[in-house]
């Protein structure tokens, strides 16, 4: 079984101050090997040399749109969180795997491979494949909350869909509303009820059978729908893309809340920036 740690990073500061010192807990911590998709690679390189630990896969910046306008007036814009699909991309290949995403600014605290082994072991004995804090909460319970509280006061502009869901600008960016019949489409058989909604902070998939190669073109397929529209309501929140394209491959999920044994061990959200191992402040660019 092979073990690797996937991470998205963008922009000087957000490499310097925080993916630089992952990538150096990774590699004195632990034997694995860290997958880096950057449009920063020197910075890694100056630091770390042609480490064969350090797999990193170049962006080209004007390739990609990094922000997106949000609003029918695009008045403001939002960093285009489903970019993070590259990451998993670049470890598609790595068949009988286990696959460790997450941020990079989640700070890489400890490491025993003999417990992710026997973490491994019994969820493939198990079969589950795909984990990470709240997949329990499902697709049908975002519809059920969006259809009975939301949609009756959908014509109240001044109404804070937050206050219902967190979720509640997917159902708009992937067009899933019925407007005139105040309900969501497909509503009692809709073919994502039955997918996780994942924090997306921390996720680890078990790949095998080309599972993880379908999961990247599902979100793919997420990435260039809202990519081609002229406007979104934001991105933030991807464990919606996350976990109905992990869904539609066939993953079977698992929920390892936010204080499994291991994992919230292994790895501290924000760790790096406010977390107890935080104290850099000025890192602006995601």
């Amino acid at each position: 079984m092979e073990i690797a740690i996937t991470t998205l990073s963008l922009g000087q500061n957000y490499t310097k101050d925080y993916t630089l010192r992952m990538i150096e807990d990774v590699l004195s911590l632990s034997k694995i090997d860290i997958y880096v998709t950057t449009d920063c690679s020197q910075l890694i390189r100056d630091k770390f040399g042609e480490n064969s630990r350090i797999k990193i896969k170049e962006l080209n910046r004007d390739d990609l749109k990094v922000r997106l306008p949000i609003g029918p007036n695009k008045g403001a814009d939002d960093f285009n969180f489903n970019m993070r699909y590259l990451c998993l991309d670049h470890v598609k290949e790595l068949e009988n795997s286990l696959i460790i995403f997450t941020d990079c600014d989640n700070s890489f605290d400890w490491w025993d491979e003999s417990e992710i082994k026997n973490f491994y072991e019994k969820m493939v004995s198990d079969g589950f494949d795909f984990f990470g804090p709240r997949t329990d909460y499902k697709v049908r319970n975002l519809l059920n909350t969006f259809n009975t509280n939301c949609l009756s006061k959908i014509n109240q502009s001044e109404y804070d869909y937050a206050n219902c869901t967190v979720f509640w600008h997917k159902l708009y960016n992937y067009d899933m509303i019925d407007f005139d019949k105040k309900t969501i489409k497909d509503f009692e058989n809709h073919g994502w009820a039955g997918a996780g909604l994942p924090s997306e902070y921390l996720l680890i998939f078990i790949n095998k059978d080309g599972k993880l190669k379908k999961m990247v073109d599902n979100w793919k397929w997420f990435h260039d729908y809202l990519v081609n529209k002229d406007f979104t309501y934001g991105t933030w929140a991807e464990g919606f893309e996350i976990g109905v394209s992990a869904y539609l491959a066939g993953f079977k999920d698992f929920d390892i809340s936010y204080s499994h044994p291991i994992w919230s061990k292994v790895f501290t959200p924000n760790g790096y920036k406010t977390g107890p191992r935080g104290g850099i402040i000025h890192a602006t660019e995601k």
